[in-house]
């Protein structure tokens, strides 16, 4: 949903992000990295200081620029701010929340021209069109695929806002915390408080949208325990009563609540018995759990709860997708080297496996997630380090061959569990080559067979560090 954003909302997320993996960076080299003009970047920079809400953009003549988030702020407020400042995504909201509205009211709520509305819906309707949602007039409104417009407005509220369930009124949100109480009654479970805030967030949007008249496609099933026993609680039908002010009938419940019938929160074990689709999906993804613990020579001690949450992730109304920030993509790529190859090798699996299927990175990333999270100890099979022995043969002094050991060792200690072997007679070392893992010489041009020759001065450079790095991650 990045292509929603205005070319200057845009370059101002851009120059954010890459500010934030950076430590300082000059004027040239964000020039080089973005595309832009020097005295673009500088004019953007200006401007977002003035925000100052949670960050800093500093600058060093030396150094060049540096961005600081206070210590109370997380990666996260970054897309906060730019929701926030998005003359786009604050149209989209104003519009999903409503009835309809009149080109001089929303003029006057945006501060902007009709002629600026007319471009700015043209714009976005352009950009809508793949997503099967369209911005019509007399009066102004979004309408298309319902449940796209509910699943976009609940990615909205939890990336914009730092308490979404703010945003709404009182009444509906007690009225939706009684409606997960009485679901934790029926299931005789309870629901974790990152997912019940989620939840709340996905009904709070299904209350708003509903009232407004606003409807998904639904199976009447009147049968459906829940909803009887919403009908039968006086309490909770005097609360709905007031929010809609009218009689309730169980199609109205059913385009509130259509999320439990399908959200995966509270399944333990799941039965798909019914579902041919399901059951060929389930035999797939204990194919694709058996793969990663083969590769990893690692026994999923907990694989039929794995499998199930997989296939609860599978089965959401609402996939976990993102507007312009994929937590567990940032998880998964930026906070542990071991997290990104296991990433690599899940991605390499899956397609092998469900080959007849295409998939958005999004899908991948939260399906990895999945596994990553819920495979008990794999975070200590990941990090176990490799069982490294490194040969050095050196024509040095025996002090400075002990004292390349030790630097040596330092240098790849985060990296493997390392033995150093000095061996200063060739023969002695082509007879016992097989036994080390890689041997470090400053002998140009020796070979010996399958294990790995690098060869440099005194010491190794930065260069030959990195090269050595590469090569362990290899074995």
């Amino acid at each position: 949903m990045r292509k929603l954003l205005n070319s200057r909302s845009l370059r101002h997320l851009n120059l954010l992000e890459i500010l934030y993996c950076n430590e300082w960076m000059t004027t040239k080299a964000i020039s080089e990295e973005v595309g832009l003009s020097e005295r673009l970047i500088r004019s953007d920079i200006a401007y977002l200081n003035r925000g100052l809400e949670f960050f800093e953009i500093q600058y060093a003549k030396k150094y060049g620029y540096c961005l600081t988030l206070f210590d109370n702020y997380s990666k996260s407020a970054i897309y906060k701010y730019i929701l926030k400042d998005s003359l786009e995504f604050n149209f989209l909201e104003i519009l999903a929340f409503g009835t309809g509205f009149s080109a001089s009211t929303i003029c006057k709520h945006l501060y902007i021209s009709q002629s600026t509305l007319g471009r700015l819906v043209n714009r976005l309707n352009q950009k809508l069109k793949s997503s099967k949602m369209e911005i019509t007039s007399h009066p102004y409104r979004i309408t298309g695929d319902e449940s796209l417009i509910r699943q976009f407005l609940i990615h909205l509220m939890l990336e914009k806002y730092q308490k979404a369930t703010a945003v709404f009124s009182d009444d509906s949100l007690n009225l939706v915390n009684d409606m997960i109480v009485m679901l934790e009654e029926q299931d005789e479970s309870k629901i974790e408080y990152t997912d019940k805030y989620i939840m709340q967030v996905c009904l709070l949007v299904s209350v708003t949208r509903t009232k407004n008249n606003h409807k998904i496609p639904i199976n009447n099933d009147v049968s459906n325990v829940f909803y009887q026993n919403i009908i039968s609680d006086k309490n909770s039908l005097k609360k709905i009563e007031k929010i809609f002010c009218k009689p309730i009938t169980i199609p109205l419940l059913q385009q509130i609540f259509d999320i439990f019938l399908l959200e995966s929160y509270l399944k333990s074990n799941v039965e798909y018995e019914s579902s041919v689709f399901f059951i060929k999906r389930q035999d797939h993804y204990r194919h694709l759990l058996n793969k990663l613990s083969v590769a990893l020579d690692f026994e999923i001690s907990n694989a039929e709860h794995v499998l199930n949450c997989l296939l609860n992730e599978e089965s959401r109304k609402y996939q976990s997708n993102c507007l312009l920030y994929n937590k567990r993509k940032d998880f998964i790529m930026n906070s542990h080297t071991n997290f990104s190859a296991f990433y690599n090798l899940f991605v390499r699996e899956y397609r092998k496996i469900f080959k007849d299927w295409s998939y958005s990175d999004n899908i991948m990333f939260n399906r990895c997630y999945c596994v990553l999270v819920n495979w008990d100890k794999l975070l200590e099979r990941l990090e176990k380090k490799k069982d490294i022995t490194i040969c050095l043969h050196f024509n040095v002094a025996e002090r400075h061959q002990y004292f390349l050991a030790q630097y040596v060792k330092q240098a790849l200690e985060m990296d493997c569990n390392l033995t150093i072997i000095n061996e200063i007679s060739v023969e002695t070392l082509e007879q016992n080559a097989a036994n080390y893992s890689l041997v470090l010489t400053n002998k140009e041009g020796l070979t010996l067979g399958s294990t790995p020759v690098i060869a440099c001065s005194l010491f190794p450079d930065q260069k030959k560090r990195q090269l050595i790095k590469k090569r362990i991650k290899q074995l």
